[in-house]
């Protein structure tokens, strides 16, 4: 966003400011939620990779998903105008990922392609917990799945779901009473 005055705050030379609208009830990526989930996306390579964004509202991890290399990402969120509002947020930044609206079951890996190498998931435990069994089909073995919008304390039960359907803890991190998993698909 620009500041008062139309001047643009220093953007250090490896990043890019995005620009997302203020009036967006969908996320302007001010949350702790948004900047956890960003601290894991940092702690790899998503260069060539196929990720998928679930529940992208803005876009906004899309979007650094493409700026980090990303080979095609998969933008998807249940609520279509959020949609809407994710392809022209990533129009205005000059960024294209396919963008879905609908349910995770939507997503075919015949249909998009082929399973993701990577899965972000910015959503509340709540709303994504019936999709779990969905979204794990959907990850490429030895593949990645990075979830925030968790409270500290729905971190363990999350976590014993999360194993219980074969998903291996790789990290975390958490602040303010968030935190953010970085969980693993394992291989065959």
């Amino acid at each position: 966003p620009r500041q008062p005055g139309g001047i643009d705050p220093e953007v250090p030379v490896d990043r890019q400011l995005l620009r997302i609208p203020a009036w967006t009830a969908f996320g302007t990526g001010s949350h702790i939620s948004t900047a956890l989930i960003v601290r894991l996306m940092e702690e790899f390579s998503l260069c060539g990779e196929r990720v998928l964004d679930v529940g992208t509202g803005t876009g906004i991890l899309a979007m650094m998903a493409l700026q980090a290399g990303a080979r095609s990402v998969t933008a998807l969120d249940i609520d279509p105008v959020a949609a809407i509002v994710a392809s022209l947020t990533c129009r205005m930044n000059e960024f294209q990922p396919q963008i879905v609206a609908g349910r995770l079951e939507s997503l075919r890996p015949a249909t998009v392609g082929g399973a993701f190498d990577t899965v972000l998931a910015n959503v509340i435990p709540a709303r994504l917990r019936a999709d779990l069994p969905a979204l794990i089909g959907l990850v490429e073995p030895g593949g990645r799945v990075l979830l925030s919008g968790i409270l500290i304390e729905q971190e363990t039960n999350l976590l014993a779901e999360l194993t219980e359907l074969g998903l291996r803890y790789r990290s975390r991190v958490a602040a303010e009473g968030w935190v953010a998993l970085h969980m693993e698909r394992p291989e065959r």
